[in-house]
């Protein structure tokens, strides 16, 4: 039986071996990384950065920005130095009921899906064993009332 004969893009300029060798050590080496922050991530606020820095490539410029300033506006506030093994349900809940309270839009008070995500990459990454913000439910959003002139 003959072998087809594989097509390399380019010129190959090290045996597959070396190449296989190499992709070994530079995954490794990120891995490594990664296992490093995990160790330094403690806080909530610090989670909210490598999320950020994990995440962000799939947000838009106004997306990113968006939740930025949501975030270091009314959650990191109150709940950014709390660490993260400590941060349960209520506060969370409370947090969004006050943002419904205080009249914030709709889609003000649905960032709390970025919240979920946040959190469960903290389970994905092993900093938490469950997510706290798995049970959050999202309270009614009351329309302000029309004014008419």
């Amino acid at each position: 039986m003959r072998r087809k004969k594989e097509k390399t893009l380019g010129p190959a300029t090290k045996p597959k071996h070396e190449a296989l060798n190499e992709l070994a050590e530079y995954i490794a080496e990120q891995t490594g990384k990664l296992a490093k922050q995990g160790e330094s991530i403690s806080t909530f606020a610090e989670l909210w950065k490598a999320f950020c820095a994990v995440k962000s490539g799939q947000w838009s410029k106004k997306t990113k920005e968006n939740l930025q300033c949501l975030f270091a506006k009314h959650i990191i506030p109150q709940i950014g130095s709390q660490r993260m093994r400590d941060v349960t349900l209520t506060p969370l809940q409370l947090l969004l009921n006050k943002l419904a309270e205080d009249g914030f839009s709709k889609s003000v008070v649905g960032q709390i899906r970025t919240l979920k995500s946040c959190f469960e990459y903290a389970v994905d990454e092993d900093l938490i064993s469950k997510s706290p913000a798995r049970k959050i439910v999202m309270p009614k959003i009351r329309k302000k009332p029309c004014e008419d002139s």
